[in-house]
């Protein structure tokens, strides 16, 4: 049965037989590009070292997908399966190939729903897979000159959007304790993936889709929870953690943009934290350390 909820999203309800019997045909495998780089690691009997991680992918029977789909899936609801489908794909050495299966895509599908729908899967991947979010962000300027500038004004909205839904609102939460267990779960759930948005934001800066004005109030928000934080707790770690991972991005290109703010912007409020021995650990003060030696070699590694 399928019921329709006030924002007119559909839900498709399956009996505990129905889950039973699909269960007991499944059958699926890796797929063969995962199972050569682990026959790789198993034949050097070493692990290999890689920039990304290896993402188990599972390739399942046409058969067995087809039972659950026992109703005709929309256009739309298509075009979010094969988008996700190639993002799930997508790697440094495949970019060339996932990016031309996109381009495919979105040609046979016009229209601003779908060019909505794109942005909107990329924003939610980027979140949760941070390691690909130079990659998302290279996917996002390959759409700005498909669509124009209609599509970079998209991405700007999205990230005010993604700014006050996921930073502004979490920064401002000041005291907890008439927050219940549920609220609290999301919240350290969404603190989970702070890492990946400003990760996200960072490298969509380096693409030039966002500009240095935006890219500060990130840094802003990330010193002032840091520096001016009433308490010391963990979450500063956290803070700390995502403020290194996004100047270690977008260092040298907003040094050379503002040389004659970058000092009073970055560098001065870093040395807070590198000499507060009280306030944070040893090894939060050694990695803003890291970062100025990083500086010092021209943020090349």
């Amino acid at each position: 049965m399928t019921v329709q909820n006030q924002q007119n999203v559909s839900y498709s309800r399956y009996s505990p037989e129905f889950i039973r019997e699909l269960g007991a045909q499944i059958s699926a495998e890796l797929n063969q590009d995962i199972i050569e780089n682990l026959m790789e690691i198993k034949v050097n009997n070493k692990f290999i070292r890689r920039k990304s991680p290896i993402k188990l992918k599972y390739t399942m029977e046409t058969t067995t997908a087809n039972i659950w789909r026992n109703e005709e899936i929309s256009g739309e609801q298509k075009f979010i399966e094969n988008i996700n489908s190639n993002l799930n794909k997508l790697s440094e050495t495949n970019y060339g190939k996932i990016e031309t299966e996109i381009i495919t895509l979105i040609t046979d599908n016009i229209g601003d729903n779908f060019r909505n729908l794109i942005l909107e899967q990329i924003f939610i991947k980027s979140v949760s897979e941070k390691s690909y979010s130079t990659l998302y962000a290279k996917l996002i300027n390959m759409l700005v000159e498909h669509y124009s500038d209609t599509f970079k004004e998209d991405v700007l909205i999205k990230t005010e959007e993604f700014y006050k839904t996921n930073i502004e609102k979490k920064f401002s939460l000041k005291d907890i304790t008439d927050i219940n267990y549920d609220e609290l779960c999301q919240l350290n759930k969404d603190k989970s993936n702070l890492l990946g948005i400003f990760t996200f934001i960072g490298s969509l800066y380096q693409e030039n889709i966002v500009n240095s004005p935006i890219i500060i109030k990130y840094i802003d928000v990330l010193f002032n929870a840091s520096i001016d934080a009433d308490q010391i707790d963990d979450d500063i770690d956290k803070y700390i953690e995502c403020l290194i991972t996004l100047i270690t991005i977008i260092g040298y290109k907003l040094e050379n943009e503002l040389p004659d703010q970058f000092d009073e912007l970055i560098i001065k409020r870093l040395e807070i934290i590198k000499n507060d021995k009280i306030k944070y650990k040893s090894r939060i003060r050694f990695s803003v350390m890291d970062l100025f030696d990083l500086r010092k070699k021209g943020w090349k590694n």
